[in-house]
This record gives C-alpha cells, sequence and structure tokens, in this order.
C-alpha cells in the first residue's frame, strides 16, 4: 500500500490547521469533525480512505482541514470550495450537514460529500451513511450476556452530541441488548426475562478524553460491566479508566470491559480489555466518494451502509492481525508487541463462553437475512419512542 506523501503547505486559516498534500492532479478537499486526526477512530478513517484514493487514482493531493470547534465548519467548506483546483470536498460527520447545504448551494459547480449525513434534493452533494445500529445491536447482546453471565446488573455506553447518528447506535445497542435478555432466559431455561440497566449519557464531545475517563470512572463505581465508546476520541479516556480499574484490581482480562467503536480498537492497552470493536467503514465512503469523481461516474443521493452492505461489522481475528499490522507501518504500535496483543486479545475473549460467540453469529445472521430489523432511528421523537419500549432502567 503506498503511502508516500509530501507535505507542501501548511497555513493558518481562521482557527483551523489546514494541509496540503500533493502527488500530481487535482486535489479532493476533506473537511474533519473537531475530533481531528488522531482520534483513532472516526475522523482517522474518513482521512485514510482519502489517502488511499489519492494513491489509487492518481489525484493531485489532498487539501485537510482540521476543525477545532463548530463554528469553523462553515468557512473551513466555503475556503476549500474557492479554490480552482478542489473539485471534491467532503464533509466528515453529521453535525457539518447543516454547513455542507449552505454551501453546496452557494457552489453548484462544487461537487460535496457528505459523511454521516444526507442533504436532501442537491445534486452535487452524496451521503454517505451508515445503518451503525446493525453493529451495535451485537456489541449490546454481548454486554448483556457478560453482564448476566458475571453477576453485573448494569451495560454502559458513552455517547458524543445528541442527534441523529447517535440515535442509530443507541437505538441498536438497546434492540441487542433487549435480543439478549430474551435468549438468556431461553437458554437459562428461566421462569422470567431478566432485567439489566442502561447507564447512557451523552458527553457533549467527541475530542475530549479526560471527560470520557470521568464518565467511566463513574460507571465502573456504579458497576457496569463494560461500556461502548461512541464517541470517537473520547473513547480514549474510557480505556484509561477501564485499565485503571484493571490495575487497582490486578486483572488483565475480564470486566470492566472496553467496546470500540469505527475503527478495530481491540489493540488499545495491548490488547488486554477490549473483546469487540464495532467497526464503520468510513474510509470505504470516502474512498468511494473520490473514485466517482475519478471514473466520472458522480450520483447525488445517498449510500445507506449496514452489516448486509459490509458498510459496518464487528471485529475479528483476521480484522485485528490486519489493524496491528497497519498500526506497526504508522508507528501506533512496536512491532514487538503484535503478538502479546494478539495473545491477551485471544484470551480476553476465550474467557466468554462459546454459546455467547455462537448466539452472537446467529444474531448477526439474523440481521443480515432480514429476520431482525434494527430500526433506522433518526429523530428524537423515535429514539424517545424506542427508549419506552425497551426502557432498560
Amino acid at each position: 500500500m503506498k503511502r508516500v506523501l509530501t507535505m507542501l503547505l501548511v497555513v493558518v486559516l481562521g482557527v483551523s490547521l489546514v494541509g496540503m498534500i500533493g502527488l500530481g492532479k487535482g486535489k479532493i478537499g476533506i473537511v474533519l469533525d473537531t475530533g481531528g486526526l488522531g482520534d483513532l477512530s472516526f475522523n482517522d478513517a474518513a482521512y485514510a480512505g482519502v489517502v488511499q484514493a489519492v494513491a489509487d487514482f492518481g489525484f493531485d493531493g489532498i487539501v485537510f482541514v482540521e476543525s477545532e470547534t463548530a463554528a469553523d465548519y462553515l468557512p473551513n467548506l466555503r475556503a476549500q470550495a474557492q479554490m480552482d483546483d478542489v473539485d471534491l470536498i467532503i464533509g466528515v460527520g453529521w453535525l457539518l450537514t447543516e454547513s455542507i447545504e449552505l454551501v453546496a448551494a452557494e457552489y453548484p459547480e462544487k461537487k460535496f460529500a457528505n459523511v454521516d449525513g444526507w442533504v436532501q434534493g442537491a445534486a452535487n452533494v452524496r451521503g454517505f451513511m451508515f445503518k451503525e445500529g446493525d453493529g451495535s445491536a451485537i456489541i449490546g447482546a454481548l454486554a448483556a450476556f457478560q453482564a448476566l453471565e458475571l453477576g453485573f446488573d448494569s451495560v454502559g455506553v458513552v455517547f458524543g452530541f445528541e442527534g441523529p447518528v447517535m440515535y442509530h447506535f443507541e437505538a441498536g445497542y438497546r434492540v441487542g441488548i433487549d435480543w439478549a435478555l430474551e435468549k438468556y432466559q431461553a437458554e437459562k431455561g428461566l421462569a422470567e426475562k431478566p432485567n439489566l440497566k442502561l447507564l447512557a449519557p451523552y458527553s457533549g464531545s467527541f475530542s475530549d478524553p479526560a471527560i470520557g475517563k470521568q464518565i467511566m470512572e463513574s460507571q465502573i463505581g456504579e458497576g457496569v460491566v463494560g461500556s461502548y465508546n461512541v464517541s470517537g476520541g473520547v473513547g480514549i479516556g474510557m480505556m484509561q479508566a477501564v485499565a485503571g480499574a484493571h490495575v487497582n484490581a490486578g486483572t488483565t482480562t475480564g470486566a470492566p470491559y472496553y467496546f470500540g467503536v469505527d475503527q478495530n480498537q481491540d489493540w488499545w492497552e495491548l490488547g488486554q480489555f477490549c473483546p469487540m470493536s464495532m467497526l464503520k467503514r468510513v474510509d470505504s465512503a470516502t474512498y468511494e466518494a473520490c473514485k466517482m469523481i475519478a471514473e466520472d461516474t458522480w450520483e447525488s443521493g445517498r449510500s445507506l451502509l449496514g452489516i448486509a452492505e459490509v458498510g459496518v461489522y464487528v471485529s475479528d481475528a483476521v480484522d485485528l492481525a490486519r489493524e496491528i499490522n497497519k498500526q506497526i507501518i504508522q508507528g501506533g504500535i512496536d512491532a514487538a508487541d503484535q503478538y502479546t496483543i494478539l495473545a491477551n486479545w485471544a484470551a480476553n475473549r476465550a474467557d466468554i463462553s462459546p454459546w455467547i460467540w455462537a448466539a452472537l453469529d446467529e444474531l448477526e445472521v439474523s440481521i443480515v437475512d432480514g429476520s431482525i430489523v434494527v430500526p433506522f432511528v433518526d429523530t428524537l421523537t423515535d429514539i424517545q419512542a424506542l427508549r419506552a419500549t425497551y426502557p432498560l432502567q
């Protein structure tokens, strides 16, 4: 995989860092959300897809912007739209959707891709959205099974800013937990369906590890079996809290767990505490947008990607090995640690009963074949209704 890029220019544009990386012809613009590069999650995945597309299709380079606050979205998008040699502008995150709608109307000759959002009716905007609930249902089921098996009474999740994409995750997580409660009742021959409490705060951030650590420490104190990161870089602090709890307890595997998001995060903390991540192929979305430009196959509208479309999926051993190799190349992992990570991760998964893994496979197959449909919840009204259906209190 060719990733040799030359940094040509770094300038300050408002309060945001803008970099231009050049290879040879025509540029791709990308405006990142506030988490920025280095979140080991959503933004990094989006950027990786563009880097690969530039290498594969021979674009002139990348113009990237790391937004520091929400106030930067609009000027950052406008600045890229005003560049004559930028033919595609990618806005990363549903929070950029309103700004993309405005700028796309101002510059109808430019093409825009909206990752996690959609501007309906705009001929120059392509939306790439994901059925995050599909994968979140499997994470929720795993968390619920382990809580019941290990005697915990609650499971956790930490969201970013409240809004449509977060509702996708929340709906799937609740549905997966409820499915696991029914499955557990049948598996164990219980007279009644068991219950679990769900701790599900919105952190108000996608970038602050300190907030994640504080929330996770609180959840651990309340007795969660583990918590699902749905808040980007906030998850770094969540993992720090999980690792600290294990240090205090003198344990190296098991609960409390951390469940990763967007990219494979199973390798964090040498693979000891994250048995599964829910991956979004954000890199595939940004790559596909660039491919449309390169091959002159541009279409407006929306792509909606779930497990069946390989837009989301949950991590396995092959995926972890691939991620470890990528991190070694990028300097995120010391090559000497790769076998330790794999061994720790395998030991953590081995602590989980085989019947649970079989049940999770059953759930995934049912989602793919349509016998289980995870609601695609976009509005506050709809998520409130779903919360009432699956209260978990």
